[in-house]
């Protein structure tokens, strides 16, 4: 007996044969089973964002702020400088460059700190011995003026200005005025500007004729 069998017979028509084979011969069918298919991996679930969720925690910047000088060279200190947004006077104030004043803290406390940064206060000279040539009429009828010279440079100016304050004889009103009058601001009283040294005496003498008046 001949069997034969077509290549495109289905897989019925294959175990049908098989099994009639089998039925002939007496072996036991096997069919060989098609390998599985890999089960593919299901992707691991995405996590939704919860409304209920909380947002990450934000991070504080490190190091001192800010890191940089002001416009003038001078480095930030908290005891006196702003933490502001834009932490520079603009060019319309008097001031302009510099780190801007820490509230609460007086305008002429930031001036001499300001200041300090640039030259050392010097000492005002003593004026317990009257030059030659000035009466007693003078102090006696001005006494909360003083005939010494000027001081030297806008760091000495300032220490003067800070010593008769605390004396009663300037307020920050005078001062202010003064500057304005003047039309010059605290940095034109520094090397920076070439005429600091004719700033220093127009301040000074100024000051020492209103606190006469």
């Amino acid at each position: 007996m001949q069997i034969t069998f077509d290549t495109n017979d289905t897989r019925a028509d294959l175990l049908a044969l098989q099994a009639f084979i089998a039925a002939k011969t007496g072996a036991t069918p096997e069919m060989a089973e098609a390998p599985a298919e890999p089960e593919l991996a299901e992707p691991a679930p995405t996590a939704t964002p919860s409304l209920f969720d909380a947002p990450p925690a934000e991070t504080e910047p490190t190091g001192e702020y800010p890191a940089e000088s002001d416009h003038r060279g001078v480095a930030f200190n908290p005891e006196f400088c702003c933490k502001a947004k834009d932490p520079f006077y603009g060019s319309t104030n008097k001031r302009a460059g510099q780190w801007k004043k820490r509230p609460r803290v007086e305008e002429a406390a930031y001036d001499i700190w300001y200041a300090s940064q640039h030259s050392e206060p010097v000492e005002p000279e003593d004026t317990s011995t009257p030059p030659q040539g000035v009466t007693e009429a003078a102090f006696t009828s001005t006494p909360a003026a003083t005939v010494a010279p000027a001081p030297a440079d806008g760091g000495a100016l300032m220490h003067w200005v800070s010593t008769q304050q605390a004396a009663g004889h300037l307020d920050e009103a005078m001062i202010a005025k003064a500057w304005g009058d003047l039309g010059i601001a605290l940095p034109d009283i520094f090397p920076a500007n070439p005429h600091h040294a004719d700033n220093v005496a127009s301040l000074y003498n100024l000051l020492t004729q209103r606190m006469a008046g």
